[in-house]
């Protein structure tokens, strides 16, 4: 759970290199049903360029507004991590406030797979938790 947790606290504080640093140079992103950029991002270069968007929309600053309100170890080892994300769009200021959710697999201690979801109820039943 370690390199997860450590990967989150360096996202959210805007050191994404740092972050992606943590996972598997041939790492699989899989991005929640109805998100716009299609997946899988396969490596981590496809990763932070399928979050470079997030940027345009909600400021350079934008992932100091996500945090971590939950994190679990499922029974197959994976971890799941709910998150929070509040803020406004930086041209329209429509408010945002929305839940998301990861589930990480970790092998050989780096990330090697991460799951999205726009729901904490959708990831926790992926996870066979619900």
């Amino acid at each position: 759970m370690a390199v997860v947790r450590r990967a989150n606290e360096l996202f959210i504080a805007g050191r994404l290199e740092e972050a992606f640093a943590l996972w598997s140079p041939d790492g699989i992103g899989i991005p929640p049903l109805d998100w716009p950029e299609r997946g899988p991002w396969n490596g981590t270069a496809e990763m932070q360029r399928a979050f470079e968007s997030w940027s345009a929309a909600f400021g350079a600053d934008w992932t100091t507004h996500l945090a971590v309100r939950r994190e679990l170890e499922t029974e197959d080892g994976r971890i799941l991590t709910e998150y929070e994300f509040k803020t406004s769009g930086t041209e329209s200021g429509i408010p945002v406030d929305q839940e998301l959710a990861g589930i990480y697999t970790v092998h050989d201690g780096r990330m090697v797979r991460g799951e999205y979801f726009m729901s904490h109820g959708d990831a926790r039943r992926a996870a066979g938790l619900e």
